[in-house]
């Protein structure tokens, strides 16, 4: 191979894109840095509304993502003389920012079957609650777009609403598509093998060049340019030996969340089965929330369980045939003394059942 210049100027292009690319991974460490310094500046800054606030259950995580919309970046404050301060700050001279009084707001909404209001499906310090409200508003969630269509027409509420999977429908009617937040671990596997890739091809053409260029010709700035480009590629080793660490958590974290889905579905049909009536066709509520939903295989899981006709109440306050009903050990628990507790109702049903 003969040294050739232009061959070199788009080598040495195409490796600075690399590190571009490979420093974008730092964005979000920057972002929090600046956050740090406001909080440092400002005591009384309490953070972002996405810092501050999380979905109960990961299913929400889309829907809870399209209502705050653009409040998700807000910063919330404990007063307006606060609040007016930090539009001041010239690190933070993009998101707005929201006034968090310390006189608190209860809500009226209650637990619906299959549709809640937004800001039951967060979960956040009572201090924000206002705060809270403003950004979610009136929205609800609604499981599906059946439940949406029945809300919003056949009810005639004037809310916005949001599926599961994103889609909204607004208080004019409009309706706007879903969007998909998984697959998060496999677009970063997929971005360090490429990059991994074209920084071997680099380096090796690098090599090539370097090997071309006539020795009678070499001078300074040849030497100059080879070793700031040895140190490139070291910095762009560490960073992929990072990216790499970052991979296992992020593949941990999505096959937990599969297999914790798949099963957080199958409770939820089976109580429904169990408790169908006439009263109430669709049947209780069922469902698993998480302790932990940034690293959920090192913490808990809970269990919760409503009734048909009765309030959302924790799993210890529900009446000794409830909880068997919710917790069935085995096909043949009828017969074992551990069901005592169910009355003549619930033995029927889970006869049906069976």
């Amino acid at each position: 191979m003969t040294y050739d210049p232009l061959i070199e100027t788009e080598a040495k292009e195409k490796f600075a894109d690399v590190y571009q690319h490979l420093l974008q991974a730092g964005v979000n460490r920057n972002e929090s840095e600046r956050e740090a310094k406001l909080k440092k500046t400002l005591a009384s800054v309490r953070g972002r509304v996405v810092d501050l606030c999380k979905p109960t259950q990961d299913k929400y995580e889309t829907a809870v993502s399209v209502i705050l919309g653009r409040n998700i970046d807000a910063i919330v404050a404990d007063e307006e003389k606060t609040a007016i301060e930090c539009i001041d700050v010239k690190q933070l001279s993009s998101p707005s920012t929201r006034p968090a009084p310390s006189q608190s707001t209860t809500s009226s909404a209650h637990l619906l079957e299959v549709h809640r209001l937004a800001v039951d499906v967060i979960q956040y310090e009572p201090a924000i609650e206002r705060a809270m409200l403003h950004a979610c508003g009136n929205a609800l969630v609604c499981d599906t777009m059946d439940v949406v269509r029945y809300v919003c027409w056949e009810r005639g509420q004037e809310v916005r609403a949001v599926t599961l999977a994103g889609t909204v429908i607004y208080k004019s009617g409009l309706i706007t598509g879903g969007r998909s937040t998984h697959g998060g671990g496999k677009k970063w596997e997929k971005d360090v093998q490429g990059l991994s890739c074209l920084r071997d091809n680099l380096v090796a053409q690098l090599q090539e060049l370097d090997h071309s260029i006539p020795r009678g010709k070499a001078d300074e700035n040849v030497i100059a340019e080879v070793t700031r480009l040895e140190s490139a590629i070291a910095v762009i080793r560490d960073d992929l030996f990072t990216l790499s660490a970052i991979l296992i958590p992020v593949t941990r974290c999505e096959l937990f969340n599969k297999a914790y889905n798949h099963i957080s579905d199958c409770i939820d049909q089976f109580y429904k089965d169990l408790t169908k009536g006439k009263a109430s066709p669709m049947g209780g509520i069922a469902y698993l929330s998480l302790q932990d939903s940034e690293e959920p295989y090192n913490a808990g899981i809970k269990y919760h369980a409503m009734p048909l006709m009765k309030q959302f109440r924790d799993m210890e306050q529900l009446s000794g045939g409830e909880k068997t009903v919710a917790a069935l050990p085995a096909p043949f628990f009828v017969l074992d003394e551990v069901d005592a507790a169910l009355d003549n109702t619930n033995v029927a049903k889970i006869a049906n059942y069976i």
